[in-house]
């Protein structure tokens, strides 16, 4: 199946996290006292939510840097929970596509090689 890939998304801080009428090309994000959530619908259209927990690489959550407008989330973003296995980074508002994940090792993790991010760009 064939989904609408979007190249951008637009932050929007919000008291809750909305459930299922999430909107495509919306960052929702949630800080709390203790903990600070993010969830948008997949990238690439197909409708898959993903909901990520802010915290240290340590921790192994996301970071987020947001200047007043513009919003970085690192690191990637895999939906691998999904038949679309859509992989992507969100630099400054917009959404970098990576190659999809792949069960096949030799072509799956472009970081451990000490790429940059636009070394690992899908620019299709």
């Amino acid at each position: 199946m064939k989904y609408h890939r979007l190249y951008e998304i637009v932050p929007e801080f919000v008291d809750e996290i909305p459930g299922l009428d999430t909107e495509p090309g919306k960052l929702y994000i949630r800080i709390g006292e203790k903990y600070t959530f993010l969830k948008h619908l997949c990238a690439c259209g197909c409708g898959g939510q993903a909901v990520m927990q802010l915290g240290t690489p340590e921790e192994h959550g996301w970071t987020m840097i947001y200047d007043g407008s513009h919003i970085s989330i690192h690191p990637s973003i895999g939906m691998t929970n999904h038949e679309c296995q859509s992989h992507y980074f969100i630099e400054k508002n917009k959404i970098l596509w990576l190659r999809p994940f792949s069960s096949d090792p030799s072509i799956f993790d472009f970081a451990v090689l000490g790429n940059t991010i636009q070394d690992k760009v899908d620019h299709r």
